[in-house]
C-alpha cells in the first residue's frame, strides 16, 4: 500500500492529476501509470518559440510544471531535432545564422554547421536517425553527420529537386522532392536502400505530411490534396498507392505514432486516432488549430501545440488532462527525456 502511495504521488507531480480512477487503455498501449524508474526518464519538455523574427528562445518545462528560459538563439526558426540518448538537440535557422548541435546537459554548443546560401531556406530535410544526423538541401544533396560532426556520407540523390523531407527505417531510406517544372510543381517519393539504388521512383500529386515505414513493403502516407486529406497505402513492389481513409474538407497539420499500428493524426478541425489494423479512424476531440503533436511512449500521453498552448490528452481518458501556456507561438517542441 505504501508503495502505490509513492507511485501515485510520482505521477502527480508529473501530470498534476489524480490516478485514484480506473484506467482502461487502448488494446497494444502502455497503462499511464508507470515504475517509478520509468517515471525517472521523463523530464519534461523542450519548446522553440520565436519573440521576432531575429532570435528564438528554448524553453524547458520541467516535471513540476516550471516553464524556464533554457537558452537563447540568433537566427530564425526552421527546424530542430533531439537525440536524447546522447542528450544533443540541433537547432537549425531558416535563413541566419548556423545550424547548431547543443549539449542539452550544460546547454553548451558543441559545434555548428555555417549556411550555404544565406538568402534561402538551405536546410531542407532534417532528421536524426540512429545517432546520425541527416541534412538535406535545397539542391538535393544529402549529407550524414554522426553526432561529433565527422562527416559519414554525402550525396545528390536527384539533380534540380527541392528536397522536403527524409526518413530512414528498416533498409530503406524515402525522401520526397519538389520538382522544378516550367508547367508546375510535381511531388516525387523516391525511396532507397542503404546502397543507394532507387527500389521506388513515382509522383504523388499531394502534399505529403507525414510518412511511416511499415515494413519492407509497405508505407504508410498521411497527406492533403485538392478535396481535403487522406490516408493511403504505398507498396512498394507494385509501387501501387491504395486509398485507406479520407477527411474530406480538412486539412492534416501532424501525425504521430503512438504503436506500430495506431497513430493520432491532427487535422485543422479535429483529432483523430488512426488504427491500420482493422483501418478505422475515430474522432476522439474536437480542437482547431492544433499544430504538432508528441506521444510519450512512457505514459501513452500525447501533447499537443496550439498557437502558445501545450495541451495534454489522455488517451485512454480521452480528454486534456494538463495544459501550458507560453508567451510566444510556438514552433516546435519535444518531450524531453533522460536515458
Amino acid at each position: 500500500m505504501v508503495k502505490m502511495k509513492k507511485f501515485y504521488f510520482l505521477l502527480s507531480l508529473l501530470l498534476l492529476v489524480s490516478c485514484e480512477q480506473e484506467y482502461t487503455p487502448l488494446s497494444g498501449m502502455p497503462p499511464e501509470i508507470m515504475p517509478e524508474q520509468e517515471l525517472k526518464k521523463t523530464l519534461g519538455f523542450i519548446v522553440f518559440a520565436m519573440p521576432n523574427t531575429m532570435q528564438t528562445i528554448i524553453y524547458h518545462i520541467d516535471t513540476f510544471n516550471q516553464i524556464n528560459n533554457w537558452k537563447f538563439l540568433q537566427g530564425d526558426f526552421f527546424d530542430a531535432q533531439i537525440d536524447c540518448q546522447k542528450n544533443r538537440l540541433y537547432y537549425f535557422p531558416k535563413s541566419m545564422g548556423k545550424m547548431q548541435a547543443i549539449n542539452m546537459k550544460d546547454r553548451e554548443i558543441c559545434w555548428s554547421l555555417p549556411l550555404n546560401n544565406q538568402s534561402s531556406q538551405w536546410f531542407r530535410g532534417i532528421d536524426v536517425i540512429e545517432n546520425e544526423i541527416y541534412i538535406g538541401d535545397y539542391d538535393g544533396y544529402v549529407n550524414v553527420y554522426d553526432y561529433e560532426k565527422r562527416i559519414q556520407k554525402s550525396f545528390r540523390v536527384v539533380e534540380n529537386n527541392y528536397m522536403a523531407t527524409h526518413f530512414k527505417y528498416y533498409d530503406k531510406i524515402t525522401y520526397t522532392f519538389q520538382q522544378h517544372r516550367n508547367d508546375g510543381q510535381h511531388k516525387r517519393i523516391i525511396n532507397y536502400n542503404l546502397g543507394l539504388n532507387a527500389v521506388c521512383n513515382m509522383i504523388f500529386n499531394n502534399d505529403l505530411v507525414k510518412w511511416f515505414v511499415q515494413d519492407n513493403t509497405e508505407t504508410l502516407l498521411f497527406y492533403n490534396g485538392e478535396n481535403g486529406a487522406g490516408i493511403s497505402a504505398l507498396h512498394y513492389l507494385n509501387t501501387a498507392i491504395l486509398p485507406l481513409k479520407t477527411m474530406a474538407e480538412e486539412k492534416i497539420m501532424d501525425v504521430c505514432q503512438i504503436t506500430k499500428d495506431r497513430f493520432a493524426v491532427a487535422t485543422d478541425q479535429r483529432l483523430y486516432l488512426y488504427n491500420h489494423a482493422d483501418k478505422s479512424l475515430a474522432s476522439f476531440l474536437e480542437k482547431d488549430n492544433m499544430m504538432q503533436l508528441e506521444c510519450n511512449n512512457l505514459t501513452s500521453l500525447l501533447a499537443i501545440s496550439s498557437g502558445k498552448e501545450i495541451a495534454i490528452y489522455s488517451i485512454s481518458q480521452r480528454e486534456i488532462i494538463q495544459q501550458y501556456i507560453l508567451f510566444y507561438d510556438i514552433k516546435k517542441f519535444f518531450w524531453y527525456l533522460s536515458y
